[in-house]
């Protein structure tokens, strides 16, 4: 495998992780609840989640512009930073119902993280390497690399499925409340 062979791999990782960039910055969506401190509870844990995303993808994408410029200082400080963001989610407290959200998106922070660090430690590898790369010298790494990067993006979307489906059946509750009626077993309000 030639140098730009390897640049065209290395390349396409960048992209996958602008890619999860996008992903990332998406990540969660408001969800209700039946009563007002559950309610709140949940909007601030989902609105932490998504602060910690656009940190991260404003991270991403310096990421992304620093290997387009080949400049492997820039990119080791993006990607510090990115992985530093993704790694704010371990800390936070998530609200019971969303114990499991919160497992999938440890779990995927942690492997997006680790496949960033990874992923500037073999740029940096085959930088110094110049001219004298072997064909297929990296394809073992790569593939981790890739192996990590594709598990990271599995565990953020399952969390955004999980979390979708605790939203939609959040608003199918608020429904049933709001079409109850006085009296209701869905209300404490009691008919006269």
């Amino acid at each position: 495998m030639s140098l730009p062979a390897n640049k065209r791999i290395f390349a396409a990782l960048a992209a996958a992780f602008v890619l999860c960039a996008a992903l990332v910055s998406g990540c969660a969506a408001k969800a209700q609840s039946d009563q007002k401190t559950d309610a709140q509870i949940n909007r601030a844990y989902v609105s932490s989640v998504n602060s910690i995303a656009a940190e991260a993808a404003e991270d991403l994408s310096g990421f992304s512009a620093a290997i387009g410029a080949g400049d492997v200082a820039s990119m080791k400080l993006s990607a510090d930073a990115a992985a530093a963001d993704l790694a704010k989610i371990e800390s936070l407290e998530a609200p019971e119902a969303f114990a499991e959200v919160q497992a999938e998106y440890v779990e995927g922070a942690r492997d997006m993280g680790d496949a960033l660090k990874q992923y500037v430690d073999l740029y940096t590898k085959v930088q110094s390497a110049g001219d004298d790369i072997e064909s297929g010298a990296y394809d073992s790494e790569i593939a981790e690399i890739q192996k990590l990067y594709d598990s990271g993006i599995e565990h953020l979307s399952e969390a955004d499925n999980k979390l979708a489906t605790l939203a939609g059946a959040s608003d199918e509750a608020a429904d049933a409340k709001t079409n109850a009626g006085p009296g209701s077993i869905f209300t404490n309000d009691k008919t006269e």
